[in-house]
C-alpha cells in the first residue's frame, strides 16, 4: 500500500492511523423508541414555547415588577396628604416673610413702629404672625 509523504507526515503528527481506532469508542446508537420519544419531547418543548414563555415572563413581571411598584405606589399615595400640608403651610409662612418684608421696606411703617415703641400709652406695633422656626418641624 502506497502511502504518500503528506499522508505519513499527517500520520505521524496524528498519532497513527490506528490512534483513532484504538482510543475512541463506537458512537452510541439509541433505538427507534429512544429517538421517537426525544423527538416527541422536542416538538412538544417546540410547540408549547409559545404558552409557556408568556406565562414566565408575567410571573416575572408581576413578582419583580408590578408588586414593589403598586407597594411604592400605595407609599406615595399616603405620603402625598402630608406633603401637601407641609407645602400649604411653608406656601403661607413664606407670603407671611414676604408681607413683613414688604412692610419692614417701608420707611413710613418703620417710623410708626419706632412710635408706638416709644410711646407708653400706644400698643407696640409689632408683626403679625411668629416665624417657625426650622428645628420645629
Amino acid at each position: 500500500m502506497g502511502r504518500s509523504s503528506s499522508q505519513l507526515e499527517f500520520d505521524l503528527a496524528t498519532g497513527g492511523p490506528d490512534k483513532a481506532r484504538r482510543g475512541a469508542h463506537p458512537p452510541r446508537r439509541f433505538g427507534p423508541r429512544v429517538r421517537a420519544s426525544a423527538r416527541t419531547a422536542g416538538t412538544f418543548v417546540v410547540r408549547s414555547v409559545r404558552i409557556w414563555l408568556p406565562l414566565v415572563v408575567l410571573v416575572q413581571f408581576g413578582l419583580r415588577g408590578l408588586r414593589p411598584a403598586w407597594d411604592e405606589h400605595l407609599r406615595l399615595d399616603r405620603e402625598e396628604h402630608s406633603m401637601q400640608a407641609r407645602v400649604q403651610t411653608l406656601v403661607a409662612e413664606r407670603r407671611a416673610i414676604l408681607r413683613d418684608a414688604r412692610k419692614l421696606s417701608d420707611p413710613v411703617y418703620r417710623e410708626r413702629v419706632r412710635k408706638s415703641l416709644r410711646a407708653s400709652t400706644l400698643e407696640p406695633l409689632l408683626l403679625d404672625h411668629p416665624v417657625a422656626s426650622p428645628t420645629s418641624r
